[in-house]
């Protein structure tokens, strides 16, 4: 069993602190359709990822946390299994530089995932065995995806329901 916690990206914080996000569009942009996929089976809610040994908070789009040490802290997680960004254009740098190398310090870590919302694909990036992260890429609209630290298995058609991409140029 595990507990997931859920953050949309929004100017304002919600008028109580970790209370549930009502409902997620999955009508709208691929940023928030990503995360609707995973809110139509778990359930969402607004939390922050500690950090402890660089004593730093994160509010990363999508957090799992399998750990019953996570209940004794109800503001913050510390010990996700799982985290995913949602790339945007004004995140995409810092999701894939400082703070991936920030997220690598947390030992509970197994998958970091970028979800792309240019273009169908997903950056998988899973712990190995000898504690180095391995790259795995999903593309194109066919494909399907494994988050293996849940056992979730989907497809792009599925994460990208109803999202219209923009032509390049």
């Amino acid at each position: 069993m595990f507990r997931v916690f859920i953050f949309r990206r929004t100017k304002e914080p919600p008028k109580k602190p970790n209370s549930p996000i009502k409902e997620l569009n999955s009508k709208g942009t691929a940023a928030e359709t990503g995360v609707a996929l995973i809110s139509k089976l778990l359930k969402p809610t607004f939390m922050k990822a500690r950090i402890e040994s660089l004593n730093r908070f994160f509010y990363p789009d999508i957090m799992v946390t399998c750990d019953q040490r996570d209940q004794e802290t109800p503001g913050y997680k510390r010990f996700p299994c799982l985290i995913i960004e949602v790339l945007s254009d004004s995140t995409e740098a810092f999701d894939r530089g400082d703070k991936f190398i920030d997220y690598q310090t947390l030992g509970s870590l197994q998958e970091y995932i970028l979800i792309n919302t240019k273009k169908p694909r997903i950056e998988c990036f899973r712990r190995n065995d000898e504690g180095l992260w391995v790259l795995q890429s999903y593309a194109g609209e066919q494909a399907s995806f494994q988050l293996q630290s849940i056992n979730f298995e989907g497809t792009m058609t599925q994460l990208y329901e109803d999202v219209n991409f923009l032509p390049p140029g």
